[in-house]
């Protein structure tokens, strides 16, 4: 076993490699390797997606509402990967509430992530999972965070891409913290 050689050898783990051949001329790119699953598994996806595209909230289309919730769960990413974001992710929060939504499936979604639900003032509420480089559960939960977090980006912007609506075109939460730094830089705020 290829693991065990390399535990053995000392040298750090680099995971599967995998042949990856992209045309400079076009968007044509090809994988020789076999297919590999997503860290969210396809059905968990497919299930997000429906829900999102079938209740999204008030004010926004079933596109829109699909995309700002992959978009939340990209910023969770982030904040945890890069901000070393550790408290609890709050699922009664209004902006969770509005973005993300909870339900079966959101729950189901980010515990494939590692994210563990906890009560905290008799709400539900997720603990990030430990990414610290100290430890090997924490390397492992690192790069499987960082890999959903690939692999979210791209289908966002596959799905952007292929729906061609101008409101997708420029990200829900780009637009709003755009709003936000004109705010603060004129000075003016509404309430």
């Amino acid at each position: 076993d290829l693991d065990m050689m390399d535990e053995a050898d000392g040298e750090p783990e680099e995971g599967r490699l995998l042949d990856l051949y992209i045309c400079c001329q076009c968007s044509l790119y090809c994988v020789a390797s076999g297919v590999i699953p997503g860290v969210i598994p396809r059905k968990c996806f497919d299930e997000f997606i429906r829900d999102k595209r079938g209740n999204p909230p008030v004010g926004q289309s079933g596109e829109m509402a699909i995309a700002v919730a992959f978009e939340t769960i990209i910023r969770i990413l982030e904040n945890k990967l890069w901000k070393g974001e550790n408290r609890l992710l709050r699922t009664d929060r209004p902006q969770f509430q509005i973005k993300l939504g909870w339900s079966q499936n959101t729950k189901r979604t980010l515990e494939t992530l590692g994210f563990i639900e906890e009560v905290y003032e008799n709400q539900p509420a997720l603990r990030p999972p430990p990414t610290d480089l100290v430890s090997s559960i924490g390397r492992m939960n690192r790069r499987r965070l960082l890999r959903a977090w690939v692999e979210v980006n791209a289908w966002l912007a596959d799905f952007r891409r292929t729906n061609d609506d101008q409101s997708l075109a420029e990200s829900s939460l780009s637009t709003f913290y755009k709003q936000a730094n004109s705010k603060h830089m004129t000075g003016k705020t509404s309430v």
